[in-house]
């Protein structure tokens, strides 16, 4: 698995729409859909930094290597209390 198959079963698996978390991550709508789509297929430094500033509680390690698990233990909780659109 790599990068973006794992960075579209976090937006999944935690009810995140792809435009939610573009704005969330500071970043362009377009390029993240480029992204998911296999359109682009670079994920830049900058982008994984945006993306760990917004989601703190999303193991990184995690999200670029597939190592360990998909949250650092211990935050998940109510890290994505703000971060789910209304219902």
């Amino acid at each position: 698995m790599d990068i973006v198959s794992r960075l579209k079963m976090f937006l999944q698996e935690n009810g995140i729409s792809n435009s939610l978390f573009a704005d969330n991550c500071a970043i362009p709508r377009p390029p993240l859909s480029q992204l998911l789509n296999g359109r682009n297929k670079k994920v830049s430094d900058e982008l994984i930094a945006k993306i760990h500033s917004a989601y703190p509680s999303l193991n990184i390690m995690w999200l670029m290597f597939g190592d360990g698990d998909m949250f650092v233990p211990n935050q998940k909780s109510d890290a994505f209390a703000d971060t789910h659109e209304p219902v």
